[in-house]
């Protein structure tokens, strides 16, 4: 699987790009989800309205996979406004948003350990007609996480991606947030349809945040944005280098 690194606007002064269709704002709150949970279970399931994400659900799985200590996540409560996961310093876990809407199934958004999304109701062309040619959102993380985004038409027709967010800059308890880019284009289809046929007919999305034990991180402005055409064939692919090499030297430290 093809791993995209971080366009970080950052190091290269590439300006931020406007959200053309907004997945997920994250503004309303959505309460903490800890693993494990108060039964003992080291995965926590947990699904709410939310007016603010396509399709009016957001549905949270939050796992430990290893060690002690807890994994949580929430909306808006950590850091206002955003998605925000944290791990026990000896915790190794992740967490699956899924946005499968619509909000009149909320009763069936049961208790799951699946990753996989179950109504696939969302029916939404994320490229707005024409408008849209990347995914976009903001994100931050201390220690560094891999964010994996998969679109899925249906549950054998999908296309992904998986961004490696670095070390970031946290002065005074104040996460700084950087901008990351996917082209439509750099997603890797499973099944017949290419990414754009994925992308304008979308079903279900998922969002997966993993990390090794220790790490936290903060996503915001999650959606679909226009990128100029120079920033692929220029500024976009040197950053991409860029960013491999700054993933590599965080790793290596």
């Amino acid at each position: 699987m093809r791993v995209i690194a971080a366009i970080l606007g950052v190091i290269a002064c590439v300006p931020s790009f406007g959200t053309t269709l907004l997945i997920d704002s994250f503004r309303n709150e959505q309460a903490l989800v800890t693993a494990p949970g108060s039964n003992g279970r080291r995965s926590v399931h947990a699904a709410h309205e939310a007016l603010d994400a396509i399709g009016g659900i957001r549905e949270v799985l939050v796992q430990r996979h290893a060690g002690s200590g807890l994994v949580q996540a929430d909306v808006g409560i950590t850091m206002p406004s955003a998605f925000n996961f944290a791990s026990g310093a000896f915790a190794r876990g992740s967490v699956v948003v899924t946005w499968d809407g619509p909000v009149s199934d909320l009763a069936l958004a049961g208790d799951t350990e699946s990753q996989i999304p179950r109504r696939f109701g969302l029916r939404t062309d994320l490229t707005s007609v024409g408008a849209s040619n990347a995914v976009s959102f903001r994100a931050y993380s201390d220690v560094g996480v891999d964010v994996t985004l998969t679109f899925y038409r249906t549950s054998g027709q999908f296309v992904t991606a998986i961004v490696k967010v670095p070390p970031g800059y946290n002065p005074d308890e104040d996460p700084v947030l950087q901008d990351f880019y996917v082209p439509f284009s750099d997603f890797i289809a499973t099944g017949e349809l290419s990414p754009y046929d994925v992308f304008q007919d979308t079903r279900a999305i998922t969002m997966l945040v993993a990390g090794r034990a220790g790490a936290d991180a903060v996503i915001a402005n999650f959606g679909t944005t226009q990128l100029p055409e120079p920033a692929y064939g220029g500024a976009v692919g040197l950053l991409i280098i860029l960013g491999v090499n700054l993933w590599k030297g965080a790793t290596a430290a």
